[in-house]
């Protein structure tokens, strides 16, 4: 039985072509194209703002899609995630790049080990006020106006709204690090009673975390990728099964 080799990112926030971290993803989508990667997990927040096809984002980030097709021309499987900062992704990277796009916690089965990957953003169910901010960011309203309003005004939308949800988020980030991981392992941990897997993948939170618990006799490890906004050390997680 031949072996998958997975490969899962979250929380790049590229803001423009010219950050180093631009420059990582790219040369991390060229090293993957010939490795023997089988699939790559965007687990969402790659871009700090992408709304469904508006010109601005793809000129200003067209290497980037260049890369990631080519790895879609190469036969490695594309699965992307849709963040906070990444919305309506369907109508860009489904129809035209043919890449996978989710917007729901998933379980993937390879070779009978399941896997669960999501965002991550719903941990802490408490936060309301994040999640009327999501419903706002990612509501059909926001997403067809984006469609009638010219690339230049949504850049400076995008660009404004992403400020304001980077200054929500990080507030406090570090002084809150151990009530943050606490909820999400709680979080894996409840969800682990509802559904079988073996990994949790989440991103969201900006830490990076590896958890193991043990439920009914099995272990189960959760994997929060981190971010490559905050941390030197880019994580990218690997696992082959």
């Amino acid at each position: 039985m031949s072996k998958n080799k997975l490969v899962f990112i979250s929380d790049i926030h590229l803001g423009s072509k010219n950050e180093p971290r631009f420059f990582s993803f790219i040369d991390l989508l060229k090293t993957l194209e010939t490795d023997g990667t089988t699939h790559l997990f965007m687990v969402g927040d790659i871009f700090d703002f992408w709304i469904g096809n508006k010109k601005i984002f793809i000129d200003r980030y067209q290497e980037a899609i260049n890369a990631v097709n080519g790895l879609v021309s190469n036969g490695v499987k594309v699965i992307y995630f849709q963040g906070n900062h990444d919305v309506d992704l369907k109508r860009y990277w489904g129809k035209k790049l043919g890449v996978d796009v989710y917007t729901k916690p998933t379980t993937f089965n390879f070779n009978q080990t399941k896997i669960r990957v999501e965002h991550g953003d719903n941990f802490d169910p408490d936060d309301t006020g994040y999640f009327i901010w999501k419903a706002i960011l990612t509501s059909k309203f926001l997403s067809g106006l984006a469609m009638i309003v010219p690339s230049p005004v949504v850049g400076r939308i995008s660009d404004f709204l992403s400020s304001k949800s980077r200054e929500y988020s990080d507030k406090d980030r570090e002084s809150h690090k151990v009530a943050i991981l606490e909820k999400l392992h709680k979080y894996v941990q409840l969800q682990a009673e509802k559904e079988d897997f073996d990994f949790i993948i989440t991103g969201h939170i900006h830490y990076k975390d590896s958890y193991r618990f043990e439920l009914d006799g099995k272990d189960i490890q959760s994997i929060n990728l981190g971010t490559w906004l905050h941390d030197s050390q880019k994580w990218v997680y690997r696992l082959e099964v």
